[in-house]
């Protein structure tokens, strides 16, 4: 162990036995040996092993936290599959989620799943609104960047490029993006989604050529399993990047597949459909269809608020 985190063991064992309300005498009671060796531990007379810190998780009903390189490996790829299957619009399934990388951390003596805990949670924090959680999260890890490691700074750069994507400075989150890509290329991480936020920040920004190239690496069948609205979202940035590109019948074709998947997989969901009418309307009318893209723009309003309605007017 290093000696900060030796220091961070017994600030922690001194906090969790006062948060349990527990005397030295009583946590000695439960491990088995003097107050004596208690304070001893506490005031850093004595070193705390591995062992101890067992014998002392389980002395406070704490032994279920992972100690072993093996469990804290374990807990890793539970967050990593979580990366693929947590469900942002399930709130509970995300504070559920949060509170066990929250517990992870401010139990675990480990000092790396201690900053991959806050930095995980720190970026589900901001995507679902807990955006000062988040802030103060990073702002205190920030003053701890030279302990990071390269999965630590992977996680680091898809919290910031989370956050410049949400606030629509879409040059800076490729900035950031292009960092997640070198890191989990180092770590050997395929992160799921980063081609489409890639090709997404690009069609933004109406690099369509390079929105294309990205975009069209995604998996979209795959990604429609994951998420319908992703899925389409994919094929949307994808067709009107075809259609700025002169690729117009194949930006049609691609609207109109997604539209079909829509209204047989997803018929209650207005505005998805209200969002493909409105791009369909948008591409007929690029080429001078103005028909076409009346109807289609006629189709899309009922699917959107009445918010809606002056815009697509």
């Amino acid at each position: 162990m290093k000696f900060d985190e030796k220091k961070a063991n017994l600030k922690k064992m001194r906090a969790i036995r006062n948060a349990l309300n527990m005397s030295q005498a009583q946590l000695a009671e439960a491990m088995d040996c003097s107050g004596q060796t208690i304070y001893n531990y506490e005031s850093g007379r004595h070193p705390i092993t591995r062992s101890i810190l067992k014998t002392f998780k389980i002395a406070t009903g704490m032994e279920d936290i992972p100690l072993t390189a093996d469990e804290i490996a374990t807990f890793k790829k539970e967050i990593y599959w979580e990366d693929f299957t947590i469900n942002f619009s399930d709130v509970n399934h995300v504070d559920a989620f949060l509170h066990k990388l929250s517990r992870c951390s401010e139990w675990s003596f480990d000092t790396d799943l201690q900053i991959l805990c806050d930095l995980v949670g720190a970026e589900y924090g901001y995507a679902t609104n807990k955006k000062k959680e988040a802030v103060k999260l990073v702002d205190n890890l920030r003053k701890r960047e030279h302990e990071f490691s390269d999965e630590h700074f992977y996680w680091y750069y898809r919290y910031l490029a989370k956050v410049e994507h949400l606030t629509w400075r879409y040059k800076s989150a490729l900035a950031m993006y292009f960092k997640v890509e070198e890191f989990g290329k180092r770590l050997h991480i395929k992160t799921k989604l980063l081609d489409y936020l890639i090709g997404y920040c690009y069609a933004e920004m109406d690099y369509s050529i390079q929105a294309i190239y990205y975009l069209e690496k995604v998996e979209v069948r795959e990604l429609y399993a994951y998420s319908i609205a992703i899925g389409v979202s994919i094929q949307r940035f994808l067709a009107i990047s075809y259609s700025r590109t002169g690729r117009l019948k194949k930006a049609i074709d691609l609207l109109e597949s997604c539209r079909g998947y829509i209204l047989r997989e997803k018929k209650n969901d207005r505005q998805l459909l209200g969002g493909v009418y409105l791009d369909i309307g948008v591409v007929y009318q690029s080429v001078g269809e103005y028909k076409k893209a009346l109807e289609n723009y006629n189709l899309a309003a009922p699917h959107f608020d009445k918010g809606s309605d002056a815009y697509l007017a």
